[in-house]
């Protein structure tokens, strides 16, 4: 990108130990944890992007495709999936990392001087929502990708209820979500 500096901006991160109450409560296992580096929201050029799904698990595939259509069902944003990796502005793939105490991440970099995105990688780990000890239903892997997929599109947590809670998984996008989005990119 001309004119603008590059930074890896880590939308989640992770603690490095599993800690003892989510081992003895597997439903308190949280979507991800982030930390925001900005005080200022960041968000693509357009309320669309281009999205890579590079798994083949076919859960995955079904959940992050339920996912991205119920976002373009709120007609707020626009995921539109792509075979064609280097076109792509979001990867959404899968990863196993028992060691870390989240359900997915997500990872995008973002042009300092403009706060654009420019590119984002989501990851649901497996390790979590495909392992029935943990009991994630099909329902609350979509959710966690559509919480993935909502970070990737410039949404921050929140304690309402929301997609974008940053425990359980328990909620599809909602109406404030969607209001989120649309102030987000009303001046695009």
């Amino acid at each position: 990108m001309t004119g603008g500096q590059l930074s890896q901006v880590p939308v989640s991160s992770y603690l490095t130990e599993l800690p003892q109450r989510f081992l003895s409560n597997p439903t308190e296992i949280p979507t991800d944890l982030t930390t925001s580096q900005s005080d200022q929201r960041h968000r693509w050029d357009q309320n669309q992007a281009l999205v890579y799904i590079s798994t083949e698990d076919s859960t995955m595939v079904s959940a992050y495709r339920d996912a991205m259509r119920q976002w373009n069902q709120t007609g707020v944003f626009q995921f539109i999936e792509t075979d064609d990796a280097s076109l792509a502005q979001i990867e959404a793939g899968v990863y196993v990392d028992s060691q870390v105490s989240a359900a997915g991440e997500t990872e995008s970099q973002t042009n300092l001087l403009t706060n654009r995105l420019n590119k984002a990688k989501v990851g649901l780990n497996a390790h979590y929502l495909s392992n029935p000890y943990y009991g994630y239903s099909y329902e609350r892997v979509v959710n966690t990708a559509a919480h993935e997929l909502g970070h990737a599109i410039g949404l921050d947590h929140t304690n309402e209820e929301s997609v974008m809670q940053p425990a359980g998984s328990f909620y599809s996008i909602q109406a404030r979500d969607i209001e989120v989005v649309r102030q987000l990119y009303q001046d695009q």
